[in-house]
């Protein structure tokens, strides 16, 4: 694919983006109007991160449920197989930007790492999944695969998840005010790539509108993209195509993330691919510290 949003729009409803709308989406030299998801709930409740009681917590933003251990329940009807979406939603709490990695029941898996700039430091990953810890030393479980370097302005994330399950989060807080970058990095390129899970992101989508009737912009998986506040005439702020294209690098070659991450359950045990039982691969006797580097045996790996 060459640079920019890839093949424009795939309308699933009725055209659903205003060109009168405030925010825009750019990809390379391209740019659409785009159009937040409403809904009179939380993000945290619209997400509906589920996990078993022992695991829920403030800090992950999830919710007590058995129908899609440690996947997000409530934007199934939004999800696609093989396919990562983004989309602004707003609630009674403000505006959020959501992503969310595979789709539930499907039979594959996949790892992404997203590099974000300019996100409002008064704001928070109101969900984070996966991000789940050990009860007994309060540490990320060492099943806990998925990586979360979330401090400033700059943020780095590296997912990965087994088959039928997802993964994403949910940053609530960008205000009247922003411009966010998101440097993508999918599969080969993606930091965890092959590390727990072999599987592969075929699409990337940006979704605007309403849950009903949502157009789904195809994204260029090589590309950055930017979201903010403005419009695609440049009147409310100037246009700013070297930040918002050029490469988006390979996040392997870069120190590969910090702290533990985390694996998505599904189905009869608590893993997203397949087998019985709570856990996603036994007891949580092991863990590493959230925010540590990798150590020497992981870069050998991926060198390997």
């Amino acid at each position: 694919m060459g640079a920019g949003i890839a093949g424009g729009r795939i309308a699933t409803g009725a055209e659903a983006t205003s060109t009168e709308s405030r925010y825009v989406l750019r990809q390379g030299e391209d740019c659409v109007p785009i159009e937040p998801i409403r809904g009179r709930v939380s993000v945290e409740q619209f997400y509906e991160y589920q996990l078993p009681a022992e695991r829920v917590s403030d800090e992950n933003g999830a919710v007590v449920g058995d129908t899609a251990h440690y996947a997000s329940a409530g934007t199934r009807d939004l999800q696609r197989s093989q396919t990562s979406i983004a989309f602004l939603y707003r609630g009674p709490e403000g505006l959020s930007l959501v992503v969310v990695h595979g789709s539930l029941g499907a039979d594959d898996s996949g790892s992404v790492t997203f590099r974000l700039s300019g996100l409002p430091e008064d704001g928070e990953w109101a969900v984070k999944d996966d991000l789940y810890r050990n009860q007994e030393t309060g540490e990320p479980a060492d099943t806990n695969y998925d990586r979360w370097r979330v401090d400033g302005t700059e943020h780095r994330i590296d997912w990965t998840w087994g088959s039928a399950g997802t993964d994403g989060g949910a940053f609530r807080g960008l205000g009247e005010e922003f411009s966010v970058r998101i440097e993508p990095a999918f599969n080969g390129s993606a930091a965890l790539d092959g590390r727990h899970y072999d599987g592969e992101i075929t699409d990337w989508e940006f979704l605007s509108g309403s849950v009903d009737a949502s157009e789904r912009i195809a994204l260029d998986l090589a590309e950055p993209i930017r979201i903010e506040t403005g419009r695609c005439d440049g009147s409310e702020r100037d246009e700013d195509s070297d930040e918002s294209g050029g490469e988006s690098g390979n996040a392997d070659e870069d120190d590969r993330g910090e702290g533990n991450g985390s694996e998505n359950g599904r189905g009869e045990g608590h893993e997203k691919g397949r087998g019985e039982g709570h856990e996603k691969h036994g007891e949580d006797d092991e863990t590493e510290e959230e925010g540590d580097e990798d150590d020497e045996d992981d870069e050998d790996e991926r060198d390997d």
